[in-house]
C-alpha cells in the first residue's frame, strides 16, 4: 500500500495569489487541451485573457497547493484551473457540472437528533447509486436491517452524533460528528439525501449549524476534520466556502484519493 502522502499545511494556506498572477505562462500545447475541455475555440489571446480574468476574480480562500499543482476553483464561472506551483505553466482548465438553484426565499433549514423513526430515511439515502458514488465506494445494496443496526449501534455510541437536516421540516439529509478510535480530531460526515435540494447551499448553511455545535458542545477541542473523495468538486467548492483547509492527499490501494480538510476553531462563522 501507498503512504499517504502529507503536503505542508504552510504551503497551503500561505498561497500567494498575485505571485501566481505576475508568473503564469503557457505551452503551445495547452491552449488546444483547454479548447478541448472547456468545449471551446478561443485563440491563444482570448484564452490567457479568459484564464487572467477568472484567476482575479477568483478568492484567495478557492486556491489550494496539492503536491506539484495549483487548484483554483471558479464556482462562478463553473471552471477549475490547474497550474504547475513550480513553473507557474497553466496545465489545463476543467468545466465544472453547474448544479446551482436558488434556495427557496424564506426557506428554514434546521438540524434534529436522530432518532429511530428517521431509520427508513436511510434505506433510500444510503442505497442511491449517485449519493454512494460521491460519499462512498461500498459495493451492492445495504439491506434495512443492516442499516438499522448501524444507525442503532450510532445511538449507542457517545462518541457518534447524528443530526438529520430539515428543510421547512422535512428530513432532506445527514449529518454525523464523530470521534473515530485511535483519531486525534473528530470528522464530520454530511449528505443531502433528496437531491431536489442540491445546488442550493443547503450542504453550507448545515454545515456551519454543525460546526457551531460542535465547537460549544466539545469547549477543548480546536480542530473538526472532514475526507472528500478529490473528484467530487462540488463538495470540495462548499467545504472551502464554509472554511475548511486542504491538509493533505490520503491515497489508498484499494479505493481512490481523497482530501483531509481541516476547520479551526479560530475561523469565524
Amino acid at each position: 500500500m501507498r503512504a499517504d502522502v502529507i503536503h505542508n499545511p504552510k504551503d497551503i494556506m500561505n498561497i500567494n495569489k498575485a505571485e501566481i498572477l505576475r508568473n503564469i505562462c503557457y505551452t503551445e500545447l495547452v491552449y488546444s487541451r483547454i479548447n478541448k475541455k472547456l468545449n471551446t475555440k478561443f485563440s491563444k489571446r482570448q484564452i490567457e485573457e479568459l484564464i487572467l480574468k477568472i484567476l482575479k476574480e477568483t478568492e484567495e480562500k478557492f486556491f489550494s497547493k496539492i503536491g506539484k499543482n495549483f487548484y483554483i476553483i471558479n464556482t462562478k464561472n463553473n471552471i477549475k484551473i490547474t497550474i504547475n506551483s513550480n513553473t507557474f505553466r497553466i496545465i489545463t482548465a476543467d468545466k465544472i457540472e453547474k448544479r446551482r438553484r436558488f434556495l427557496k426565499p424564506n426557506m428554514t433549514i434546521n438540524l434534529t437528533k436522530l432518532k429511530p423513526h428517521h431509520f427508513p430515511l436511510f434505506y433510500k439515502w444510503w442505497n442511491d447509486d449517485e449519493i454512494r458514488k460521491l460519499t462512498s465506494e461500498k459495493d451492492g445494496p445495504i439491506e434495512p436491517k443492516e442499516v438499522d443496526k448501524i444507525l442503532e449501534a450510532h445511538l449507542k455510541n457517545p462518541g457518534k452524533h447524528d443530526f438529520i437536516i430539515t428543510a421547512d421540516k422535512k428530513p432532506i439529509g445527514h449529518i454525523l460528528i464523530q470521534k473515530k478510535p485511535r483519531k486525534k480530531h473528530f470528522e464530520i460526515y454530511i449528505a443531502i439525501g433528496e437531491k431536489k435540494f442540491w445546488g442550493q447551499g443547503i450542504g453550507a448553511i448545515s454545515m456551519k449549524k454543525a460546526i457551531k455545535w460542535f465547537f460549544k458542545k466539545f469547549p477543548l477541542e480546536n480542530i473538526l476534520q472532514l475526507e472528500v473523495l478529490t473528484t467530487n468538486e462540488h463538495a470540495i467548492s462548499c467545504y472551502k466556502n464554509v472554511g475548511f483547509k486542504t491538509i493533505k492527499t490520503i491515497h489508498r490501494k484499494t479505493f481512490s484519493d481523497t482530501y483531509l480538510m481541516e476547520f479551526y476553531r479560530a475561523i469565524s462563522l
